[in-house]
């Protein structure tokens, strides 16, 4: 036979048998809730993982202007959306964002949407009245600086941060984030995280 087609066969067949010789521990063990039965349609793409991370530090402005950072943020279940007006995907994905957040903001989940425009904050306030927001506030990340921490590199891309402040899930790409499926996973989430 031959060699390069061997090669790979040999690499895919140890790398089996590695996997298949390494005990579950509970260190391995999946999440305590499976959340794989809400992951249908765009819930797919939620990639939720196993153990959090990535407390981000950068500073970014509310909607005065003011300056703050996700610590300001600690003891909620935040779902995170980075944005831009030019954005055809997120013009199409901020009404069910903005939905989400008039039923799901509260003492125990805040949904924000961080605008990486460069612009100013008229430009923000056009695209919200042209697609109609309603229970969203305006959070600027001017410089990228917080989307590139939390490694933001393609719009629309949500993150969802436990009430440590760190990542537990993502989804890159635009969502029905209003959704049942949106919902119970972003309520299990923060049940998991009480």
């Amino acid at each position: 036979m031959n060699v390069k087609i061997l090669a790979p066969i040999a690499i895919l067949a140890v790398f089996i048998a590695v996997i298949l010789a390494i005990p579950e521990s509970e260190d391995t063990a999946a999440p305590a809730t499976d959340l794989s039965a809400l992951q249908v349609g765009d819930m797919a793409k939620l990639v939720v993982h196993e153990e959090p991370f990535n407390e981000m530090q950068t500073v970014f402005a509310d909607g005065e202007g003011q300056p703050m950072t996700v610590a300001d943020l600690r003891g909620k279940v935040v779902v995170m959306n980075f944005w831009a007006t030019w954005c055809a995907p997120c013009r199409a994905e901020m009404p069910s964002i903005d939905r989400l957040a008039g039923e799901l903001n509260g003492e125990d989940i805040h949904v924000m949407a961080v605008s990486t425009d460069r612009g100013a904050r008229a430009k923000i306030d056009k695209f919200f009245d042209e697609v109609e927001i309603q229970h969203l506030g305006v959070y600027r990340d001017q410089k990228s600086e917080l989307a590139r921490e939390a490694g933001a590199f393609g719009l629309p891309m949500t993150i969802i941060i436990g009430r440590d402040g760190r990542e537990v899930a993502r989804l890159l790409g635009e969502a029905e984030w209003d959704s049942a499926e949106a919902k119970a996973i972003i309520r299990e989430l923060a049940g998991q995280q009480g």
